[in-house]
């Protein structure tokens, strides 16, 4: 899945599972410098159908939605 990672956001009051570039990746990663966009889409597509199957888990959902909030912390720290 990296440099991309599955976040659940809340979109008209649903959430939602998304995937974006883990922060943490612009470090270590090249790909990471454009963004989803910059990748191809069919890579996108496959983590997102892979987070969805992993979400079927409740552990791996709870630890999807520990990520989205502490990235969320980052990004507005």
């Amino acid at each position: 899945m990296f440099p991309l990672i599955p976040v659940l956001i809340n979109a008209e009051g649903r959430e939602q599972l998304r995937v974006r570039v883990d922060p943490r990746a612009f470090a270590v990663c090249p790909l990471s410098e454009h963004g989803v966009r910059g990748m191809d889409g069919a890579f996108g597509r496959a983590v997102l159908e892979r987070a969805r199957i992993l979400c079927g888990c409740p552990e791996h959902r709870a630890y999807f939605q520990a990520l989205t909030v502490y990235f969320e912390r980052l990004r507005t720290w």
